[in-house]
């Protein structure tokens, strides 16, 4: 599976959890948007990190500051991803 494949994969799973999770509507969840032009605060960034790694099985920083926008998330997630082993 490629990079660009992965990163459609894993946004497309991150918008299912931003939707259930966060009550954020997945149409709005676009890789070029920062966090909170999503909707998503300090608070509900912390409910989506908890939900990505239970979903992912993977540990992510709670910072919010490393992570601006959609694209940076799925970028981490990405990257952790792929440092796990198999």
């Amino acid at each position: 599976m490629s990079d660009q494949t992965d990163h459609v994969e894993v946004l497309s799973r991150l918008r299912a959890l931003a939707s259930e999770r966060v009550g954020i509507d997945p149409e709005r969840f676009q890789p070029d948007l920062e966090l909170n032009q999503v909707g998503i605060d300090s608070f509900s960034f912390v409910e989506l990190v908890f939900a990505i790694e239970e979903e992912f099985k993977v540990r992510l920083p709670l910072d919010i500051g490393g992570m601006r926008t959609v694209n940076d998330v799925v970028e981490t997630l990405c990257a952790r991803l792929k440092s796990q082993p198999a």
